[in-house]
């Protein structure tokens, strides 16, 4: 992390797999906790990234890209596809974070993810992130206990999980980007790519960022 003066923060994160039933839907699932001397706050930036929603409980963030307005004090943030840092700052916090494949974004958001791209957005005002609005008022409630949130967290996706048109043709596309990733020198090369994988008339943003020196 990058913070203007020498500061203790104390950073626990942990990863879990997704469900088998709902494996291919999301690029991770983390809890994590920022523990920050003296009320303070810290600063950093996330790399660009598939499409992401987090929750957190305490210190809320403030997070923007460059040159847009920061988004400020929500419990619930979301990022859509980006191919630009995301900027944040934030206190002493506990936070889920679960990134979302294409599939994931076809299964459970509203529109094209084309619509958000390099866009950070309160997820509880947001139409394309409704589906998760309840999960942001219930995942903390009560004592704090990880494996009952992550329960809520599965619960709630299972809830949603339905078959979508042209699943296998977004799943093709979004493995034939992860390749092509990997092996540079097969494409032409520009830094970062947006391809949209199109399906019933609306867009999935995937995000492939390819080397530069190849």
């Amino acid at each position: 992390m990058n913070w203007g003066r020498e500061m203790d923060c104390q950073i626990d994160v942990r990863f879990y797999p997704a469900p088998a039933d709902l494996r291919g839907c999301f690029s991770s699932f983390y809890s994590a906790s920022f523990a920050v001397a003296d009320g303070g706050r810290v600063n950093d930036l996330l790399q660009p990234e598939w499409a992401n929603i987090r929750f957190f409980s305490g210190s809320l963030p403030d997070a923007w890209v460059k040159g847009s307005e920061r988004v400020r004090d929500v419990r619930f943030l979301a990022t859509g596809p980006s191919s630009v840092p995301v900027h944040f700052d934030l206190g002493t916090t506990r936070m889920w974070g679960i990134g979302l494949f294409p599939l994931g974004w076809a299964k459970f958001c509203h529109g094209p993810a084309t619509q958000v791209a390099n866009m950070v957005v309160d997820g509880a005002e947001h139409p394309t992130f409704a589906n998760f609005r309840q999960l942001a008022a219930d995942l903390f409630e009560g004592t704090s206990d990880e494996m009952e949130e992550l329960e809520r967290i599965v619960a709630c996706f299972r809830g949603m999980n339905r078959d979508v048109p042209d699943q296998e043709r977004i799943v093709a596309v979004h493995a034939a980007m992860v390749v092509r990733r990997w092996q540079p020198w097969r494409i032409s090369l520009t830094t970062p790519a947006l391809v949209a994988a199109r399906w019933s008339g609306c867009a999935i943003a995937i995000s492939a960022f390819l080397p530069s020196c190849c």
